[in-house]
């Protein structure tokens, strides 16, 4: 695909605007699962998207067991990183990555 000078994006654009010039609201930063939990992963969230995340690194670690990370990750076609931030409590796990981690450790991670 050949791209166009006027493709290119002006760094200087007005990024505060959406479609048709509209004023967009600031998008509000999501607080991370662990900071919706007292003692993250240990006590209870009551926030009932923190507490579907809480169970679900809980649910990680234990399906985890003593396999290494690095090879979880790989066998899920996922980043290393992602899987060790979802366990902190620093990362919301997103679809893809639920899947790949309940195919590759043949579990059911996220229960409802």
């Amino acid at each position: 695909m050949k791209v166009n000078q006027t493709d290119v994006v002006d760094p200087g654009e007005d990024w505060d605007r959406g479609p048709g010039g509209c004023e967009m609201e600031p998008k509000e930063r999501r607080a991370s699962p662990a900071t919706l939990s007292p003692k993250w992963p240990d006590q209870p969230s009551s926030n009932p998207a923190g507490e579907a995340a809480r169970r679900f690194a809980v649910n990680l670690r234990a399906a985890i067991g003593d396999k290494p990370v690095r090879a979880v990750a790989r066998d899920a076609g996922i980043d290393e990183g992602t899987i060790r931030k979802i366990l902190v409590g620093q990362s919301w796990p997103d679809l893809r990555t639920i899947w790949g981690l309940e195919s590759a450790l043949e579990a059911e991670l996220y229960t409802r």
